[in-house]
């Protein structure tokens, strides 16, 4: 079997009492994990249709954040503007998932599964 050098394993899970975790894999790259988890059926806000201007797709990046592109000041600025963020802080709009291959883990911290 032939398995693609650039793949992703991403794992989306919730904080809420009775979520499970739900993992996908081959995901290739060029997508945003915001586009991974609307075609997984994961309800992630987005106001603005996914483009940088209302930080309703606030997720933690919990491992392979070097498999995303870095935070631009665009996305930095409307992350100033939601509460309980932190250094994992990321708009699931702006994780565009590079060339390459691994293990995403993304937690939803308004959202559920």
């Amino acid at each position: 079997m032939f398995v693609c050098e650039t793949m992703y394993s991403i794992r989306f899970q919730s904080k809420r009492p009775g979520d499970s975790p739900l993992i996908f894999h081959r995901i290739k790259p060029g997508q945003s994990l915001l586009e991974v988890a609307i075609d997984h059926a994961i309800a992630i806000g987005h106001d603005c249709g996914g483009m940088c201007s209302c930080g309703t797709c606030h997720i933690l990046v919990e491992k392979g954040n070097q498999f995303v592109e870095f935070r631009s000041k665009r996305e930095l600025h409307q992350l100033a503007k939601v509460s309980g963020t932190n250094e994992k802080s990321r708009l699931a709009c702006q994780c565009i998932l590079l060339p390459g291959k691994g293990d995403i883990v993304v937690n939803l911290p308004n959202s559920s599964i």
